[in-house]
């Protein structure tokens, strides 16, 4: 349909009354996105079968970066199994970067040509190395709030596993450090994930 759905069976989920694209429902879990429109401090509320939830309180920061995945420049999810070598280049994929410009639709799948960037600048790290993104941007193909951040592996000791850092200046100038640790091999890889180029 080109986006997530607001109500998943019978369930809404809303933040101060505006609607959250909706990703699963289960007996005790409800996984959804926070809507682009909210700010500071929200209630959020379940409706289901007729019956509304009571409403619970809580802060929503400018940014609150979560690294979801990282694919490797031959295609292949990161992992134990799969890593990356020195020079290659690989996707990133960030979740909670905040607002964008052109501003985002709650729900959306992102389709090219229209693809949002982070406002806040957004900073990579390898262990204590700065690396250059080659591309911050929406995922093509993914929902509105899904960022991918493409950089080039630093060159590595053997057997090293560095951890990858996001890092987002909210308005208040704190950074938010979001470790998580890529697999990185000295094997060569096959196809290219350029430089620049988004991952489809």
């Amino acid at each position: 349909t080109g986006r997530l759905p607001f109500i998943l069976g019978d369930t809404l989920v809303t933040f101060d009354g505006i609607p959250a694209p909706l990703i699963s429902i289960q007996d005790k879990l409800i996984v959804c996105f926070v809507p682009f429109e909210v700010a500071g401090t929200v209630e959020v509320a379940v409706s289901s079968g007729g019956q509304r939830s009571n409403g619970v309180r809580v802060s929503i920061v400018a940014s609150a970066p979560q690294i979801l995945s990282i694919v490797n420049q031959d295609g292949s999810l990161n992992s134990a199994e799969h890593g990356a070598k020195a020079g290659d280049n690989i996707a990133i994929y960030v979740s909670g970067l905040g607002q964008t410009n052109p501003p985002s639709v709650d729900g959306l799948i992102t389709t090219a040509p229209r693809l949002p960037v982070p406002i806040a600048p957004v900073r990579v790290f390898s262990s204590n190395a700065e690396l250059k993104p080659t591309y911050v941007g929406a995922a093509p193909g993914m929902i509105a709030g899904i960022t991918q951040v493409n950089v080039q592996v630093p060159s590595l000791t053997a057997n090293s596993s560095p951890a990858i850092t996001i890092a987002v200046n909210n308005a208040n100038g704190v950074l938010y450090l979001v470790p998580r640790i890529p697999q990185f091999s000295s094997e060569s890889r096959g196809k290219d994930l350029h430089s620049g180029s988004t991952k489809h």
